[in-house]
């Protein structure tokens, strides 16, 4: 009788320490375009709010103080630096692209907090095999890989790393692997390359 070769047993530890790290920076990013999506949010609003009070406050001036031309030639003066200001804010926003960025920001948000609950539930699932480990490992490594190539086509700013870093770091409580400080610590004069935070010259 022949016998039956042993699959060998994978090292979960290794694959589970992959998927925390990859919770930690799923987190971070997920805070970058939270920010992005807020910040677009109020620029957006606040294109639109001029839009519609402009012409509504300067219709009821002129209704209600036309005939007096000095205080209307005031108004209007005002008004036309305002539709200036405005005009100048929606050639920005069309040149800029805020529709599209928002949009996309969304997406992104949505995408690395999907993938955050992902590597975290990952974490204290009990598998009932080898095989149903990898299956849902490699499920999760292709959603992080596949969320990291539409996250490169949007630009992240090396300030917006240090801060997804910054706030990983702070959720889990951790200190830079290069500087080893924490975020909330102070009195920092020289800044990390890594982590973007000033570094503790004690």
């Amino acid at each position: 009788m022949e016998k039956q070769e042993e699959v060998p047993k994978i090292n979960r530890q290794s694959k589970l320490a992959q998927i925390e790290h990859f919770e930690f920076l799923s987190y971070g990013t997920a805070q970058v375009f939270e920010a992005r999506v807020n910040r677009l949010r109020k620029l957006r609003a606040s294109l639109t709010f001029l839009g519609i009070v402009l012409p509504v406050t300067v219709g009821g001036m002129y209704i209600s103080f036309s005939q007096s031309k000095e205080l209307m030639t005031g108004i209007l003066s005002v008004a036309g630096g305002v539709g200036v200001v405005q005009l100048i804010l929606s050639t920005w926003a069309l040149v800029s692209g805020w529709d599209s960025q928002y949009e996309l920001a969304i997406k992104s948000l949505q995408g690395n907090t999907s993938n955050f609950n992902k590597c975290k539930r990952f974490a204290t699932t009990e598998f009932r095999s080898d095989a149903e480990f990898i299956s849902v490992y490699e499920s999760i490594i292709r959603d992080v890989e596949q969320q990291e190539l539409v996250d490169i086509t949007q630009h992240i700013s090396k300030k917006e790393k240090y801060t997804a870093y910054q706030e990983s770091l702070t959720y889990y409580n951790r200190g830079c692997h290069s500087c080893n400080q924490n975020p909330s610590e102070s009195s920092k004069s020289k800044t990390c390359s890594s982590c973007g935070q000033k570094r503790n010259n004690k």
